[in-house]
Order: structure tokens, then C-alpha cells, then sequence
């Protein structure tokens, strides 16, 4: 073999060398990409989720403001001295608000338009005015019965931060609402928004003076 056919050859093998490096190199490159765009989705599915379940819980809220005058106070006895389960739709019902002597607050749910394409939203707002079951289970609002103030007879303890904890408090922190009331309400709203078998929930606790 000549000196020409061997550099020939040596060519062509450095040739195929390089062009196996360049398409495993291309390869890594391309998933790395898709890697990154899969993540950039998700953060954004999840921001999208995220403010949908605020938007719920903020639409909770001013249902309980606007209603504020028809509010229940009465207590909730539906679970008391029973194993709760947060499966049994009855269960959740006998702690939900009601207005009226007995309308679910939120029987009505916001407007689907309110939340992105393909993005549904529940809302729950439950009544921490209950007397409790025989089992405590993380999505148990706290127990937190009517305060009064400034009449004759207050009763039911200082208003402020009931003890026990919820599942999630989102913002983490107690609203008041109103002023000047001489009773206090409280109320937990939870907001579930869903897409593509995702979900984000929302908490927020809300005390309502009248």
C-alpha cells in the first residue's frame, strides 16, 4: 500500500471519528434543550395553577364579605363524635358555610372565564364554627367558635390566630374583615385549581366582624 492510500484512509477514518463526536455532541445539546423547555413549561403550568387557586380563594373571600349579614352562626354539629373522612361528600358539607339557615356559600363557583384555557377551579369555604369529630385530619379547618365583643355576654375567647393548623395557609396569615362588629366569624377559603392531572391549592383564613 502506498504512502498516498494510507493517508487516504487515515483521512477518512479521522473524518467518521469527528463526525461521531459532532452527533454525540448535537445529541447532548438537543436534550439539554428539550430538557430546558420542559422545565421553562412546567414553571410555567405551575405559576398558571398557582394564580388560578389565588384568584379562587380571592373570589371566596368576597363572597363571604358581601354575604357578610347572612351568615350563619349557628354550630356545626354534622361530624361531631364521627370518624371523618375527607372523601364523604357529607362530611365536607356539614362544615361548609351557609347563609341563610342553611344555603351553601359556595353552591355558586367562579366564572370559568376567570382562569386560563383548560384550568378548572373549586372553591370550598368552610366554617371553623364545628363542633369536631373523633379524628383529626390535616384538611379539618380549626375550631374556632363566634367571638363577641363590646355587648353584654361576650363569649367564645379572644379573637386572632385559632389554634390548630389547616392543610395549607396561602397567604399565611388571618384577614380581618369589617370593623366595629361586635361578633367575629371565622372561615377558612381553600382553592383547588386543576389542569392535565395537575393541582394547586390554596388556603386562606378569614375572620369576618359584624
Amino acid at each position: 500500500m502506498s504512502n498516498k492510500d494510507r493517508k487516504g484512509g487515515f483521512a477518512v477514518i479521522s473524518v467518521l471519528v469527528i463526525l461521531l463526536i459532532l452527533t454525540f455532541l448535537s445529541a447532548i445539546i438537543m436534550d439539554l434543550a428539550l430538557n430546558a423547555h420542559s422545565t421553562t413549561m412546567e414553571m410555567i403550568e405551575n405559576k398558571k395553577l398557582y394564580n388560578a387557586a389565588q384568584s379562587g380563594a380571592e373570589w371566596g373571600v368576597a363572597m363571604l364579605v358581601a354575604n357578610r349579614d347572612d351568615l350563619d352562626d349557628d354550630v356545626k354539629d354534622g361530624i361531631s363524635g364521627i370518624s371523618f373522612s375527607p372523601t364523604n361528600p357529607v362530611h365536607i358539607n356539614a362544615i361548609r358555610a351557609t347563609v341563610n339557615g342553611g344555603t351553601y356559600l359556595d353552591s355558586t363557583q367562579p366564572a370559568s372565564s376567570m382562569f386560563g384555557t383548560g384550568i378548572t377551579v373549586e372553591v370550598d369555604i368552610l366554617d371553623c364554627n364545628y363542633e369536631p369529630p373523633t379524628n383529626y385530619h390535616s384538611l379539618l379547618p380549626p375550631v374556632k367558635l363566634p367571638a363577641s365583643s363590646g355587648g353584654e355576654g361576650g363569649g367564645g375567647g379572644p379573637s386572632g390566630i385559632p389554634p390548630g393548623t389547616s392543610a395549607i395557609i396561602d397567604p399565611s396569615r388571618v384577614l380581618g374583615l369589617g370593623g366595629g362588629g361586635t361578633q367575629t366569624l371565622a372561615f377558612v377559603v381553600r382553592s383547588t385549581a386543576s389542569m392535565a392531572g395537575k393541582s394547586t391549592t390554596v388556603e386562606t383564613m378569614v375572620e369576618i366582624q359584624r
